[in-house]
């Protein structure tokens, strides 16, 4: 999951943070406007995408 979405170049690689019992991923943005839950799901692949839903967006903390 972490190296999908390393792939994302507006995810600051040094944030994500996974937690595959919950199945959820936490991470930071370089620029709020390029977020993407879309470019996400593409990214993740038929393993995660399937029922992926954003928790939370991209807030200014």
């Amino acid at each position: 999951m972490s190296e999908a979405l390393i792939s994302l170049p507006w995810v600051e690689p040094d944030t994500i943070k996974t937690d595959m019992k919950k199945r959820q991923a936490k991470f930071k943005v370089k620029d709020a406007a390029k977020f993407n839950l879309d470019e996400i799901k593409k990214a993740l692949g038929s393993r995660y995408r399937d029922g992926a839903k954003l928790l939370t967006g991209p807030t200014t903390q």
